[in-house]
């Protein structure tokens, strides 16, 4: 037996992300269909990071899908032929550009796999100097139909099983992950010889029972069945996608989150939640958001991309792209869309709408309105029914209402139009020229009916 050096510990990974993913039905690639918010290359590659690997190469097919999605930040191998896990292998270490002592190589449908779990593999692997292969395993149930496998007499892995052997049947519930830690220069002269099967793929697998032969060493770690879930089908994106939100959900009960109904609520592992916030059932927050302490969030809310400030209350309402200062209160069935942004201890209520807006700190927008392209002011109430007539049919233009303003119910303020500060509208006023300061209007079209005071000196 030729024994391996590992006195250098360089580490490089490998994902294997060139499968077509057929048995998923649908024309997005395998690798790239999120769950809870990220896709599952790239919780592989975070977890990969994470566990302190910074080189590490994603093996695709012809299609640019990957690296369109991904970016060019990451070192791409083409594998232009589906010639298999073996196939995938010998791409990566054919790179002559890339030089690392140990390789980790994972398949790209491990949505769950943990940097922990990558971590004590890595060590395991380092702390047997003649090791070749050192790979990850878990207990399946026996209709499984992953690798299985085989130990020798002395309980050493001699071989990992495909469904396809008919030794497959026979095999004990000890299942292949799909992640290896492989010694590089053994691995170089290993992938040449890896036997092509009928199907005129490759299988990584065989290198066990090539490392046996060779006499070097080969380790199984066990992991937890969760970790281990591959996503094949949507019936297995499901169930990861459920999984995945119960970490992230525990994740946040133990920051100081205080979830209602785990059960009914969606969050994605992409959003931060601060301490003491209620979150109520059927709630759902996604992207990018992020809510700050002391917040309600719910019943039945739907939070995109989104920041809310302190002590927010939103309640049977969607915000899709805004941001909320602290202590504002919205809904129920209100809807906030992309650009709104709402200032401290304002009020939105019931079936109000706002796009692409400002609105200013104190001002409260009752129920029932429209506000779209708008810069609206401090302490401004708007009425019941209010609404910013910002499009002429073929532009939008924008409203502007100055602090103090009150605007009636049932206004019409027609764009490009200005309301100045502590003006009023007449409820049903359609406000088509600018109101000066102060003065109130009425009537369709609005007409000033009270001017202010002017001195005669």
């Amino acid at each position: 037996m030729t024994q391996i050096a590992q006195d250098d510990t360089k580490w490089a990974a490998a994902v294997l992300a060139a499968g077509r993913g057929t048995r998923m039905r649908t024309t997005l690639p395998k690798p790239l269909h999120p769950i809870a918010g990220l896709p599952i290359i790239r919780r592989i590659l975070a977890a990969v990071a994470d566990a302190g690997i910074d080189d590490t190469t994603i093996v695709r097919d012809a299609s640019p899908a990957l690296p369109s999605a991904l970016g060019l930040i990451h070192r791409y191998v083409t594998q232009p032929v589906t010639n298999g896990t073996g196939g995938a292998l010998k791409a990566v270490l054919a790179d002559a550009n890339h030089d690392f002592r140990s390789l980790l190589v994972l398949n790209a449908d491990l949505p769950l796999i943990t940097s922990e779990s990558l971590t004590i593999l890595k060590n395991a692997h380092e702390s047997v100097d003649a090791a070749a292969v050192t790979f990850l395993t878990t207990q399946t149930p026996p209709t499984n139909q992953t690798g299985r496998v085989l130990r020798g007499p002395d309980g050493a892995p001699q071989d990992i099983v495909e469904p396809a052997d008919p030794r497959h049947a026979d095999a004990p519930p000890e299942a292949n992950a799909g992640v290896y830690a492989l010694d590089a220069a053994w691995a170089r002269t290993a992938a040449n010889r890896l036997p092509l099967h009928e199907n005129g793929e490759y299988y990584i697998t065989d290198l066990i029972k090539l490392a046996v032969a060779d006499g070097h060493a080969v380790q199984t770690l066990a992991i937890d069945t969760e970790e281990a879930i591959g996503v094949n089908t949507l019936i297995d994106l499901a169930q990861a996608e459920q999984l995945a939100r119960r970490r992230t959900l525990e994740r946040l009960m133990l920051s100081g989150v205080i979830i209602r109904d785990p059960a009914s609520t969606y969050i994605d592992d992409t959003v931060t939640i601060a301490p003491d916030t209620v979150i109520h059932p059927n709630t759902h927050v996604y992207g990018a958001s992020a809510i700050a302490g002391s917040c309600e969030i719910g019943p039945d809310s739907r939070v995109v991309d989104s920041v809310i400030g302190e002590r927010c209350v939103v309640r049977g309402s969607w915000l899709d792209g805004v941001t909320i200062e602290a202590s504002v209160s919205v809904g129920p069935f209100a809807r906030l869309r992309p650009g709104t942004h709402v200032g401290a201890d304002a009020h939105i209520g019931s079936f109000g709408e706002i796009k692409e807006s400002r609105i200013g700190s104190r001002t409260a927008m009752g129920h029932f309105g429209y506000v779209g392209d708008a810069n609206i002011g401090e302490d401004v109430n708007i009425g019941a029914g209010a609404v910013t007539c910002n499009f002429d049919g073929q532009d939008k233009h924008r409203t502007i209402v100055d602090n103090g303003a009150f605007i009636g119910s049932g206004s019409m303020l027609v764009a490009p139009v200005q309301i100045g500060a502590q003006a009023y509208t007449a409820a049903g006023a359609v406000v088509t020229r600018n109101v000066a300061e102060g003065t109130t209007v009425a009537g369709v079209p609005a007409k000033a009916v009270r001017r202010p005071s002017t001195s005669s000196g």
